[in-house]
C-alpha cells in the first residue's frame, strides 16, 4: 500500500530521529463513582473507533 504524503513525511521524520515522534498523552478528569471497567471500555471504543490512532507504518523488504 503507498503511503500518502503526510504518513510518507511522518515516516521520513521518524527515520532521521531514530524513533517515534508522534506520542499522543491524555488525562481524564471524572465525577461520581462510575466503575472503573466501564471507562476502560469507553476508552478502549474510543481508540476502535479512530483509525489515527491505529496507524502504523513499518518498512519491509517490499519497501513502506
Amino acid at each position: 500500500m503507498k503511503l500518502t504524503k503526510p504518513q510518507e513525511m511522518i515516516w521520513q521524520m521518524e527515520q532521521f530521529s531514530g524513533g517515534a515522534i508522534a506520542v499522543i498523552c491524555t488525562s481524564l478528569l471524572r465525577k461520581g463513582s462510575e466503575e472503573e471497567n466501564r471507562l476502560q471500555q469507553a476508552v478502549d471504543f474510543m481508540f476502535r473507533k479512530n483509525d489515527a490512532l491505529r496507524i502504523r507504518i513499518r518498512e519491509t523488504e517490499a519497501g513502506v
